[in-house]
Order: C-alpha cells, then sequence, then structure tokens
C-alpha cells in the first residue's frame, strides 16, 4: 500500500509539472488556455492543503510549557486555590469544564448558577480546560490543551490532596512525589508521556499525553 500511494503521488506530481510546463509551452492559445484550466484544477488539493496549514499555524496554539506554568503561578495562586476548595464541595463532579460537565452520577448535571462561577474563575485566570479530580482526589486543573483523543496533551497546574487514601489512579506528579519527572511516549507498551515539576509541598505543573 505504502509503495502504490508513493507511485498515485509521483504521478499527480508529473501530470501537473507537465500541465504548468504546456500552460506556457503550447503555441495554440485555445488549447494553452484549456491546458491552464485543467491545471489549476489539478493542482486544487495542493491549493487547499496549503491554505489549511497556514490555518491551522496561525489558528491552533501549543498549550503553555512547564516553565509557562511556573512563571504564572503566583498571581494565579488564589484563584487555582478556590477552584479546589469549590471543587472539594462539589466532589461528587470529577470534570468541570467550561462547555461541559459530568460527575460521577452520569444523571447529575451542576446547577448552572454554580457552573457560571466556575466559569467565571476560568475565564478571568486564563483556564481553557477546567478542573478534573482524579480517584484519589487530586485535582488538576487544565490550563489548555491541544489535538484530540491519544494524539494531544494537556497542560496545567496539579494540586496533590495530602489526605488522599490512595485507592485507585491518581495523576502521575501525585503518584510518584519527586521534584521532577518525564517520560516520552511509548509506542509499544502505550506507556502515556507526562513531565511535571514540583511548585511547592502540595502543586506542580503538569504536562499529559499523548497515550
Amino acid at each position: 500500500m505504502p509503495s502504490s500511494v508513493s507511485l498515485l503521488g509521483s504521478a499527480y506530481l508529473a501530470f501537473l509539472a507537465t500541465g504548468l510546463i504546456f500552460s506556457f509551452l503550447d503555441r495554440q492559445r485555445l488549447r494553452r488556455r484549456k491546458i491552464r484550466i485543467a491545471t489549476a484544477a489539478l493542482s486544487s488539493p495542493i491549493i487547499l492543503l496549503v491554505a489549511l496549514l497556514v490555518f491551522l499555524r496561525f489558528t491552533i496554539r501549543e498549550p503553555p510549557t512547564l516553565e509557562d506554568l511556573r512563571h504564572d503561578c503566583p498571581p494565579r495562586r488564589a484563584a487555582l486555590e478556590s477552584l479546589v476548595r469549590m471543587s472539594d464541595e462539589d466532589r461528587r463532579f470529577i470534570r468541570i469544564a467550561p462547555d461541559f460537565n459530568y460527575s460521577d452520577n452520569r444523571g447529575a448535571l451542576l446547577p448552572k448558577p454554580r457552573w457560571d462561577e466556575y466559569r467565571k474563575v476560568f475565564a478571568e485566570n486564563g483556564i481553557g480546560e477546567g478542573i478534573e479530580r482524579d480517584e484519589s482526589g487530586d485535582a488538576f486543573v487544565i490550563v489548555g490543551s491541544v489535538g484530540i483523543l491519544n494524539r494531544g496533551h494537556s497542560t496545567g497546574y496539579v494540586r496533590c490532596d495530602p489526605s488522599a487514601v490512595v485507592t485507585g489512579y491518581r495523576f502521575d506528579p501525585c503518584m510518584l512525589k519527586r521534584e521532577s519527572g518525564r517520560r516520552r511516549y511509548d509506542r509499544t507498551t502505550r506507556d502515556a508521556a507526562y513531565s511535571f515539576v514540583r511548585l511547592d509541598e502540595l502543586w506542580y505543573a503538569y504536562d499529559t499525553g499523548p497515550n
């Protein structure tokens, strides 16, 4: 299959190059015009692809790096602590984002006035993806993310619950309890990538994914 795709690609480029050459060299005006129209139609996929790449380049931004998160933490600190306290009160909601929320009871919905309180804090502090809780009660305030499904990664701040009784999955910094850590995505084992750095006793800057 890869060789067939390569062959088709080479043939496409050859036809396109031939059309471009003859669109200028052919001496018959009418035929030259037809060749130019056909060449323009043939080149439209390339034009659309280039336009898409340019669009993505200027509209999709990588989430903040660990160093960005460390630098921006002090002015956000009060908001981060406030979000954790709010989430403690709404503990059954394991994910609260600006545009969705869900709980351990799928029928439960966060009341709109309460959801608006979260949205206000998110908007005022540049927190694009909301807050998530793990099975032990640790909190991940997700500042930004890029990509979809298992192709992307997310970055933000993790607060490890000091009173957590470890009964299930924890975010990597809380599980490893190190000053810093890093792991690349392993295609063989499907172990997720992560990196983190400690900010203080309970807080970490965290990057997770792809997985």
